[in-house]
């Protein structure tokens, strides 16, 4: 028994330490009704399906995930999506939505998943437009929280400094307000540094929830990951202390290296920067800054790196 349906043709279960039902596998047709429309679990076996419970359950019983047999299409805030697999909130409320959930193998390609992804139009305050998407998530108001793309899918945004394309997703603050987004390529992006090269080329195609370029709800910049900027900093002191993007060797072959980006984060007076093994803060307002080319180490703008030549800082902006 659940709060929606009595099951039939449960295979196997979980149950918590409450004795309360957490998931289940199905090998019949179950039916739910839903606010979100009828929704039918997975019960028959395909190559091409996860191995994932048919449904599993928050402790007070409300349906906390459901893998749906056939794609269906189902009642969200942004009207009817159709998804395979949906989660949703402890208060009921929709979480996720997966147009497509297939398992990549050796017996089904990614093409050939690609291939099931419908297409779709979106109107959003941050810009319309068509594409394949492999998640959208929701706050529980029901608002956008982002949206993640389907490999080698670019859409174009309205950013708070210009049109930006867009790869691999996108997240938004809960007034709909741009919060980050992932470059397909290098941009130079204005900083309160200076212009800064905007790209992570190891960025996870996994969600859009988090990327490489984020802002806060005012448009002001919050962070960026660059592979191809090197930043000098001059400490009141006269110090210099680089920070750049490294190389280290793949983990997979011995005869490659990799790019590892530096991560940099503003605060109204502070800098912050890490590159995967230190990471440290100076002021915006007592440091001065030079931006060079990672590659060729000629500062953009000039070639004078002299402290005493106020053309190359950019502490007074």
């Amino acid at each position: 028994m659940t709060i929606y349906e009595t099951l039939h043709g449960v295979t196997s279960y979980i149950t918590d330490e409450d004795a309360n039902v957490k998931s289940c596998l199905l090998c019949e047709v179950n039916i739910l009704e839903t606010a979100f429309g009828r929704l039918v679990p997975k019960w028959k076996e395909d190559i091409r399906k996860k191995g994932i419970p048919s449904l599993s359950f928050y402790p007070g019983g409300v349906l906390k995930s459901v893998a749906l047999e056939e794609q269906t299409l189902v009642s969200t805030p942004l009207g009817k999506l159709p998804a395979e697999f949906l989660t949703f909130y402890p208060g009921g409320e929709l979480r996720r939505i997966f147009p497509c959930n297939g398992k990549i193998t050796a017996y089904w390609s990614e093409e050939e998943e690609a291939a099931l992804c419908p297409t779709l139009s979106f109107a959003l305050h941050c810009g319309a437009f068509r594409a394949k998407v492999t998640a959208i998530h929701f706050y529980p108001s029901g608002a956008l929280r982002s949206m993640s793309l389907w490999p080698d899918e670019t859409v174009v945004l309205r950013a708070f400094q210009g049109f930006m394309p867009t790869r691999i997703g996108f997240s938004l603050y809960e007034g709909g307000a741009l919060e980050s987004v992932e470059p397909p390529y290098p941009m130079s992006i204005d900083t309160p540094i200076g212009a800064i090269s905007a790209f992570d080329p190891h960025a996870l195609g996994v969600h859009g929830d988090s990327n490489s370029l984020a802002y806060n709800q005012d448009g002001s910049l919050r962070s960026i990951t660059t592979a191809d900027s090197k930043i000098e900093v001059i400490t009141p002191d006269r110090q210099s202390i680089f920070f750049a993007p490294s190389k280290r060797q793949d983990s997979l072959l011995d005869d490659r290296t990799v790019v590892v980006p530096v991560r940099i984060s503003f605060t109204s007076d502070s800098i912050t920067f890490d590159n995967g093994v230190d990471i440290k803060t100076f002021s915006l307002i007592e440091c001065c800054f030079r931006i060079f080319s990672a590659d060729s180490l000629i500062a953009m703008g000039s070639g004078n790196t002299d402290c005493s030549d106020c053309s190359t800082c950019n502490r007074c902006g």
